[in-house]
């Protein structure tokens, strides 16, 4: 016979449908960064040519190369932790300050190549709206990423977190830009990195938006139900 604990837990649990386990965080950073990535490249490609020589600077250059790497290492780090950190209580934040120091090295890659630049600046290449292609590119990475932990997962500080994942999907185009438009330094600063803080800001109002229309609704359909 069962006991009265064990037939009020088959009561409690009678109407109880299973719940998916959430797919592991990391896979699915893995998953937004190959994705966007690929993304980027494509829409890239589609709207005018890469600068000539680029990837043969990539080979024979080390310190183009150091800034690519640095870069591109930053971002998914950052995308990394996100991730880890829409699930409560398994951020690690070690990852977010390394990411954040690798961000601020690759920025200061380009301020110290004001003086010494990685490559000789040069107009070859030069894609004419370059600052809107970056932006707009950068948008449906961003979009996705949020998207992703708030569906997946629950993040705490789902503000940060925006930033956070606008900051890395924003870094995508304005990588591939050094190998798509011109190499100058200045140029770089002015037109493929400065949008950066945009894409994030937008990222925070469109979270806060959209929250704000969700608990509304939420809010509304229990109103009627109650």
């Amino acid at each position: 016979m069962r006991s009265r604990q064990e037939e009020l837990i088959a009561k409690l649990t009678a109407d109880l449908t299973p719940v998916k386990t959430a797919p592991p965080p990391l896979r699915v950073a893995g998953l937004w960064w190959l994705g966007s990535w690929l993304f980027v490249i494509v829409v890239t490609l589609l709207t005018g040519p890469l600068r000539p020589g680029a990837f043969v600077d990539l080979l024979t250059s080390a310190q183009f190369a150091a800034e690519s790497l640095v870069g591109f290492f930053a971002a998914a780090l950052i995308a990394a932790w996100v991730f880890e950190d829409s699930i409560p209580g398994t951020r690690r934040r070690g990852l977010l300050l390394l990411g954040l120091a690798a961000v601020a090295s690759w920025l200061i890659a380009y301020v110290v190549g004001l003086e010494y630049p990685a490559l000789e600046p040069s107009m070859a290449g030069k894609r004419a709206g370059c600052v809107l292609q970056t932006l707009l590119f950068a948008a449906p990475p961003m979009v996705a990423g949020i998207w992703l932990t708030n569906r997946n997962y629950f993040p705490l500080a789902p503000l940060r977190s925006a930033a956070l994942i606008g900051l890395a999907g924003a870094m995508l185009p304005a990588l591939f830009m050094q190998f798509a438009c011109m190499y100058d330094p200045l140029h770089i600063l002015r037109f493929h990195i400065l949008p950066i803080p945009g894409v994030v800001i937008a990222g925070v109002i469109g979270a806060w938006v959209a929250r704000r229309a969700f608990g509304r609704r939420r809010d509304l359909l229990r109103g009627r139900r109650g």
